[in-house]
């Protein structure tokens, strides 16, 4: 009896400590770039939190990295975003609120959709990998090389691909699907940064979303959508559904592309 209450402790008192440690991560990547205006500080902190990467044998190091790429997108997403709201250009309410929002869904994503691994939750935590790190990416792409631009989004598309494919019981190929899709990720970034649009309220300056992240989110959707089809043979209202939902996102994607990415307001 002594012994379960005692175990019963530990996992309480490791809870609070990860809770804290994990609200105090977020909080202090807030505070670096309101005190610094600057998001040097704020990714040195969010880089150095991924120290277990490396508590490890070596051989295990590039694994982990892979592993990790979708939760160090998203911290650096985040800090990148959080950057753009200081100087873009709002009311110092605006600004604040936005920021705010950023760093409580940062809180939610390190307490709560970050440690979920079921199928649906792993394609969700890839989706929002492959959204932040593109938006920030794009929303700085013009103070960036285009080599940088384009080997940044090849990680991000690899890291994310692969973290949505292990969802997948049986994924044969994983490690040459994720690079083939990494591939394809770096191809649209190559290609956006000759035709970076973004969308947005005029009220709030620079902080818009990239057609960029529209499109690559809906590019990924299919993918996946069209894997899970192939994967589906048994289950033909399943495998039609998955078809069905590739080709409205397809249909969006060119209507994006041909209809909203004129001059006109909140368009930049």
């Amino acid at each position: 009896m002594e012994l379960i209450k005692s175990k019963g402790h530990k996992d309480l008192a490791a809870a609070i400590v990860h809770v804290v440690l994990n609200v105090a991560l977020a909080v202090a990547v807030f505070a670096s770039i309101k005190i610094s205006s600057s998001f040097y500080i704020a990714i040195a902190i969010v880089v150095v939190s991924k120290w277990r990467v490396f508590a490890v044998r070596r051989q295990y190091w590039i694994a982990n990295l892979a592993a990790g790429i979708v939760d160090l997108t998203v911290g650096l997403g985040i800090v990148g975003l959080l950057y753009l709201a200081s100087i873009s250009g709002m009311s110092t309410y605006s600004i604040f609120n936005i920021q705010i929002i950023l760093t409580l869904f940062y809180i939610i994503w390190l307490l709560f959709i970050k440690v979920q691994n079921g199928k649906k939750a792993m394609q969700i935590q890839a989706g929002i990998g492959l959204m932040f790190g593109s938006w920030a990416i794009f929303a700085f792409e013009h103070n960036m090389y285009l080599a940088v631009v384009v080997i940044l989004m090849y990680f991000v598309g690899y890291g994310c691909s692969r973290h949505a494919l292990l969802a997948q019981q049986k994924q044969n190929y994983l490690g040459l699907v994720s690079v083939v899709l990494g591939l394809l990720t770096a191809e649209l970034a190559w290609a956006y940064c000759h035709w970076n649009i973004s969308y947005g309220l005029n009220t709030m300056g620079e902080f818009k979303i990239p057609q960029a992240t529209i499109v690559m989110l809906l590019v990924g959707y299919i993918v996946i959508a069209l894997q899970s089809a192939i994967r589906s043979k048994k289950d033909a209202v399943k495998r039609f559904s998955r078809i069905a939902t590739s080709v409205v996102a397809a249909v969006a994607v060119a209507v994006i592309i041909v209809f909203f990415s004129q001059k006109g307001p909140g368009i930049v």
